[in-house]
């Protein structure tokens, strides 16, 4: 849970004794100076614990009081300057002391602006409160307290673990002993951007009461005065024997509350296009599950013997997403791993699953001997699902629906490879980068608007003379990629078909504003990768042609491999490919073009 905890600060002169309510304030008169001894509370009120910087109680809110109490009392703040300078005569006095030294300081009667500063000396990090006054008053013969408005000039940091012995801050090879304890927390102001990372020049090291230690790497804080960061189970790392790794500290609603659990191995997935790869949450969409493989070299020792961390073949290995789980994202699976960060790691993964794609080299992902190979070796057979409806196909393609199972065919995806190593990979998530290992078929039609006074009703479509089975390899450097279709018997069939027929839209509009009629639909299938060899790979569309009282059938047929037309030469794997029809008078065109999924579309004119 995080969560930051902001507030503005009001620092009273006044007599603080045991108790803020039972304080009072000695005043004598002296000629024309009021003696009045100092003391420190926060917040609106003399009753008021906190003040604004309290809140709303929360969880861990006692932790802070804690520590407040020492700041109130004067135990653990810095010793004060403060200038007040009298507005009619422009004099100005400094006073200098410790809020808990029972000191006075001695006024005349006036109107002053009053600034100041409780700083403590060091170079980033103290054992003791910073704080910054502004503010004017107004001095007369009853004047019993003088309320000061402040700030906090620094940020809190708080470990609540009573195993703690010591903390250390180590800067520059050196240790200095900046944390404190009070009321068995430990803790330590920070009033500037302070660097705890391992590898550069600081961090924290904690020594726990049972003996051991452990690092704490919170990388360049950029600190937020006013705010207070509580880290607990502390000694979960120690015990595990990891060093410990946290997120910056960053803006929120009330306090920044840290447990010190391992950081878990966690995912994030994209989808390679031709021209970006985008950040996509659709991912779910596709599939919604992948498989992944894991390997570690321990110590970052390239000798070492790689350690399997997931092996994509187990059960337990898939990675499902699920909307309701957060933390650490929405792709989840159990039980986690945890990040190791003196070794470095190699990712590759599959998607759906790897009962049709897997790795052949699981023992150690990060050698590029490793291929992806279809897991049956007779290969993977497509059924010839279409997603688009028999009685009202769409103007645009479904894209999500190759699940798997049920009938199904399966939009197989593979990962590029990644490496990382475990100190960079507690900072964030694994990036997974995903293409479609498939090819995609789209057949859409539309009627030109010269037959915008005729129905024109699409029986059926047809595509006939493809293979339907392949197998798989690719290897880490994709010098060798790609299948081959394993018997040739050019078996595979995709269809559309409503007997009844479905009407291609006419246009909309008039003059200027008229749009033509757009296309529909009507096959948005999986192939298989493969050459077109022969006339045998064809495309059959039926369509009528109602006219008033007058209905015609009509049959075209389109080789794919004509050599008048070129359609296409091949199915390539990870490309789309569109054929989009014309139906007009005497002739249907088309337009065949080639997109990324890599995509590709062709537009044709069917003759009548």
């Amino acid at each position: 849970m995080r969560r930051l905890f902001k507030g503005a600060l009001l620092i009273c002169l006044a007599a603080l004794m045991a108790a803020c309510d039972d304080a009072t304030l000695q005043q004598e008169q002296n000629g024309d100076k009021i003696q009045i001894s100092l003391s420190l509370y926060i917040g609106d009120s003399p009753l008021s614990v906190g003040g604004s910087m309290a809140g709303t109680k929360g969880t861990g809110d006692a932790l802070f009081e804690a520590i407040y109490e020492g700041i109130v009392s004067g135990e653990i703040v810095a010793a004060y300057e403060l200038t007040f300078t009298n507005k009619s005569s422009g004099a100005s006095t400094i006073f200098n002391g410790r809020w808990n030294d029972g000191k006075t300081i001695s006024l005349e009667k006036g109107e002053y602006t009053i600034s100041g500063e409780c700083t403590a000396s060091g170079n980033g990090i103290y054992n003791q409160c910073s704080l910054t006054m502004q503010d004017e008053v107004s001095v007369t013969e009853q004047t019993t307290s003088i309320r000061i408005k402040a700030q906090y000039d620094c940020s809190l940091l708080i470990l609540n673990d009573e195993t703690v012995d010591r903390v250390l801050y180590y800067a520059n090879q050196n240790d200095s002993a900046y944390f404190a304890k009070y009321k068995n927390l430990t803790y330590a102001f920070l009033k500037s951007s302070v660097d705890f990372t391992q590898g550069g020049s600081a961090f924290l090291k904690v020594y726990f009461k049972n003996g051991k230690s452990s690092i704490i790497e919170l990388g360049q804080i950029n600190i937020q005065k006013g705010m207070y960061y509580l880290l607990e189970n502390l000694n979960n790392y120690a015990d595990a024997g990891l060093a410990l790794d946290i997120d910056k500290m960053q803006n929120g609603d009330d306090y920044n509350q840290i447990d010190f659990e391992p950081k878990p191995i966690s995912f994030a997935v994209s989808d390679r296009r031709s021209t970006r790869a985008t950040n996509i949450d659709s991912f779910d969409k596709y599939l919604g599950t992948f498989s992944v493989w894991i390997t570690k070299i321990p110590d970052n020792d390239a000798s070492s013997t790689p350690v399997v961390v997931l092996n994509g073949e187990n059960d337990n290995s898939l990675i499902t997403y699920d909307e309701s789980k957060m933390e650490p994202n929405h792709w989840t699976y159990a039980p986690y791993r945890y990040w190791d960060k003196m070794a470095t790691y190699a990712f590759v993964a599959v998607s759906p699953n790897a009962n049709i794609i897997k790795y052949n080299k699981p023992e150690n992902v990060a050698d590029n001997s490793g291929k992806f190979v279809t897991a049956d070796a007779t290969g993977y057979t497509l059924i010839g699902q279409n997603l688009q409806s028999s009685t009202s196909p769409a103007e645009s393609e479904i894209q999500y629906g190759f699940k798997g199972g049920n009938g199904e065919d399966t939009d197989l995806m593979t990962s590029y490879k990644v490496h990382k190593t475990g100190a960079n990979g507690v900072t964030g998530d694994v990036n997974l980068e995903f293409k479609h290992i498939l090819s995609k078929l789209n057949i859409a039609i539309a009627k030109d608007p010269t037959f915008d006074n005729v129905k024109v009703l699409i029986k059926s479509v047809r595509i006939t003379g493809l293979d339907d089975t392949g197998t798989y390899v690719e290897d880490s450097s994709n010098t060798e990629r790609g299948w081959t279709t394993s018997s040739n018997n050019r078996l595979y069939t995709l269809s559309w078909e409503n007997t009844n027929g479905v009407e291609l839209p006419k246009g909309t509009g008039e003059g200027d504003s008229y749009q033509a009629g757009k296309y529909l639909y009507f096959i948005e299938s999986l192939v298989m990768p493969q050459s077109i060899e022969t006339n045998n790979e064809k495309l059959v569309i039926v369509y009528t042609i109602e006219s008033g009282t007058h209905s015609e059938n009509y049959t075209y047929t389109l080789n794919l491999h004509d050599s008048d037309y070129s359609v296409y030469d091949n199915f390539m794997d990870g490309n789309k490919y569109t054929i989009k029809f014309t139906v007009r008078p005497n002739v249907i065109t088309f337009d065949a073009s080639i997109e990324a999924w890599t995509y590709e579309t062709q537009n044709y004119t069917v003759l009548n």
